[in-house]
């Protein structure tokens, strides 16, 4: 069974950015003042992914380089 990560949004948001990092929207609520609520999912990082994320981020960090959401899984 996949395993998900989840992202919950509220207002705008640059769609167009999420789903370049792996987001899929999967829902959208509007609150009584009318107010979207966006609700994503992406599929999550297996275990091989975390540790290679993980040196990745070590690594930039070494050199002072920040990982951005669209460099991560």
């Amino acid at each position: 069974m996949p395993a998900w990560d989840y992202k919950v949004v509220e207002g705008a948001a640059d769609l167009a950015a999420l789903g370049r990092a792996g987001w899929e929207l999967v829902a959208v609520v509007a609150s009584a003042e009318g107010v979207p609520t966006l609700y994503f999912k992406r599929p999550a990082p297996s275990f091989r992914d975390h540790v290679t994320l993980d040196q990745k981020r070590r690594y930039y960090g070494l050199l002072g380089i920040p990982l951005t959401e669209t460099e991560t899984p």
